[in-house]
């Protein structure tokens, strides 16, 4: 058997966008004919049926039997995983549609958006001084001066390993490209592309923070020096008098490597930020290094559970002493701290609103009588584009998912403990989701610390053929990174979004993991038949229904396929980061495919989707080569989403998933397995 480690494989992965160059060294695989055009069929809009028939698989067998109680289990043969922008496409996709797939495989992704926004609220959103300091500044002139802001320290992290930021100075990281402040808005430009923008309410646009924006805004001249000025809107805690312009403004860094705002670097303030709105205090129409953001995404509330009442008043029996007395003092004294682990279903700090916890009902502005948006109406209120965030998110997915579906899936999540976006942190929250299901077998969920620690003897270089699953749980994730790394293993990438040389490891350990749940996988070794193009990446051209213009996928055939005809396989669809596109993906996938050769994976057909805002179009003269062109208002992605856009006219990137789910079953129904009922040993210790 052929290991593929470091030394075998030369693997550059790029951060949300992954890359790969590589050289196989004793491998058979290769990107093959860079292209191949299928012929156009009928594909459904997305989400349109997806047989579910009956089944004739004849698959070869190996005995890799799981430990644990027997359950009976329904499965579809269909697995959706991904890495970075296109892992959150899995959990999001996967979960919204769990009922049609099996294994959810999400890596580095955003797997919790209530944590992802309220990071983004507290931290990358925060650090200004209040009013009174940033009026005191701005009758000094001092506004664009450090004088007027009150950050650095920034807020503590709540989590190990979480990173914090405050508004002038994100958190930089070169994990897979230079993802400094004009990458960074240019991505969360896509997410609110994707999602809407939960941190205001405008029922022109799903995009723009006012409706006193043009939804046509992005085609005016200079907006830098022509900002959209809002006057008299009220806002908690920087404008309650609404006596401030609220104001778009610009921002950006040019290409320094580095997520800080300068103040006397004018000329690299020259990128819309275009999602969020200043106070102009000063009112010369422009955002002061001091003047703070607004932010109007939900009531305020206290997320103190629903004892109603904080730490220090809590009685220890689940009540609250009387206001103004301090209750028998202790950690937690009521036993409803939110952690993702060792409590899921506490609910103080658990960054919801849950039923019963104390909330001004003043509306989104959070002022009284101002008639905006939820004052009054007697329930806890969130913008529309907020409420739309929560439907897609994985956390709160599996929340109010009933236990009976949850126990047909598997997850296995991963993140970096120096992942520059928190996923690691997203999925601990996701896992603490699953676990919450399981209070009387915990062992269901498991989290466990580096790579390494999923072997017997955690001394050994990982390998990902050395894992047995039979012990380590139906949910699993697996947090990377040293903590005591050395300067050099840092700078080298351990524990970051990528996690450097180990970055294929990520991928072939997901596959691993399925080829350990699957009933009867395919595990013979047998030659790859590459005359025939199997184990290589070809490419797919349709007119796509949901998109509007031509998509492209790629597919993957295991070792085999041609040799012997009746056997079928599951299938693996899958998706890219944030800077790639699916040929990319699927030459990556095809070193998945020497793997199965060497019977270290059980076989299966995988699917390369592709999420990247553009076209490829076969070209007239050479049919295996595309012309690329943009399409849509996003830069890069929409994370797979059917995306709300300015106009509610967002790329519908969710459809096209099942658009392509349907070709492949039209394409190769007789060789997929159908979907059949088995009987599966839940991997306990």
């Amino acid at each position: 058997m052929v290991r593929m480690f470091g030394s075998r494989v030369v693997i550059g992965l790029l951060c949300w966008g992954l890359v790969a160059s590589f050289s196989v060294v004793g491998g058979c695989a290769g990107s093959g004919d860079p292209s191949e055009v299928a012929p156009d069929s009928s594909s459904t809009d997305g989400g349109g049926t997806i047989d579910d028939g009956g089944n004739k698989d004849n698959a070869t067998t190996a005995d890799k039997t799981p430990q644990g109680q027997v359950v009976e289990r329904k499965w579809t043969y269909r697995m959706i995983a991904g890495i970075s922008m296109g892992g959150g496409m899995a959990a999001i996709v996967g979960l919204r549609n769990h009922e049609k797939f099996d294994i959810i495989g999400s890596m580095g992704a955003p797997n919790d958006l209530t944590y992802l926004y309220h990071y983004i609220e507290r931290a990358m959103l925060g650090g200004f001084c209040d009013l009174k300091k940033i009026e005191e500044m701005a009758t000094q002139n001092k506004l664009n001066t450090k004088d007027a802001y009150c950050a650095p320290p920034g807020p503590k992290p709540v989590y190990p390993h979480e990173f914090t930021s405050h508004f002038n100075d994100w958190h930089y990281d070169d994990a897979g490209g230079n993802w400094n402040r004009n990458g960074l808005i240019r991505v969360l430009q896509d997410l609110t592309m994707a999602l809407g923008n939960p941190m205001y309410y405008n029922t022109k646009s799903p995009y723009w923070p006012s409706d006193k924006i043009p939804n046509a805004r992005r085609a005016e001249q200079d907006r830098c020096n022509n900002p959209v000025k809002i006057s008299g809107v009220k806002s908690y805690p920087y404008n309650p008098e609404g006596k401030y312009d609220m104001i778009t403004f610009c921002d950006g860094n040019g290409r320094e490597r580095s997520g800080t705002y300068h103040i006397d670097k004018v000329g690299d303030h020259v990128q819309p930020i275009e999602i969020l709105l200043a106070v102009d205090v000063n009112g010369n129409g422009k955002r002061d290094y001091g003047e703070p953001i607004v932010s109007m995404t939900r009531e305020r509330f206290d997320d103190v559970g629903k004892d109603g009442c904080t730490n220090d008043r809590e009685d220890g029996k689940g009540g609250c002493v009387p206001e103004g007395q301090k209750g028998p003092g202790g950690e937690d004294p009521n036993g409803d701290d939110y952690h993702p682990l060792t409590n899921p279903t506490g609910q103080e700090n658990n960054m919801i609103y849950d039923e019963g916890e104390p909330y001004k009902d003043f509306g989104i502005d959070g002022i009284e009588n101002t008639k905006d948006y939820g004052e009054g109406d007697g329930k806890f209120t969130r913008t529309p584009n907020r409420e739309n965030m929560m439907k897609h998110d994985p956390r709160t997915l599996v929340r109010q998912m009933s236990k009976a579906s949850l126990d047909r899936l598997n997850l296995y999540l991963d993140g970096g403990i120096r992942d520059l976006f928190n996923f690691h942190i997203s999925a601990l929250h996701l896992l603490g989701a699953a676990k919450a299901h399981y209070p009387d077998q915990p062992k269901r969920a498991q989290k466990f610390d580096k790579f390494v620690s999923l072997l017997n003897d955690p001394s050994q270089e990982f390998d990902y053929t050395l894992v047995d699953w039979s012990n380590k749980g139906q949910h699993v994730y697996i947090q990377y990174g040293d903590p005591n790394a050395t300067e050099k293993m840092i700078e080298q990438g351990d524990g970051d979004h990528v996690h450097g040389g180990r970055a294929l490891d990520r991928t072939l350990n997901y596959f691993g993991f399925v080829t350990a749940q699957l009933p009867d996988p395919d595990l013979k070794p047998v030659s790859m038949d590459l005359k025939k193009g199997e184990g290589i990446a070809k490419h797919y051209s349709y007119d796509s229904k949901a998109l509007g213009f031509k998509n492209i996928y790629s597919v993957v055939l295991p070792p085999g396929f041609y040799k012997d005809t009746t056997t079928r396989y599951p299938v693996v669809y899958f998706g890219h980061g944030y800077g790639m596109n699916a040929p990319d993906m699927a030459n990556l996938l095809a070193i998945v495919a020497t793997q199965m050769s060497q019977g270290a994976i059980a076989k299966m057909i995988l699917v390369s989707l592709h999420g990247k805002c553009e076209q490829w179009v076969p070209k007239v003269d050479d049919p295996k080569s595309f012309d690329k062109s943009s399409k849509g208002d996003c830069h890069r992605g929409v994370f797979y989403l059917n995306a709300k856009g300015i106009n509610n006219d967002g790329l519908q990137f969710e459809d096209s998933v099942f658009e392509v789910i349907q070709r492949i079953e039209q394409e190769f129904g007789d060789r997929i397995r159908k979907p059949e009922t088995r009987k599966y040993k839940v991997p306990l210790p």
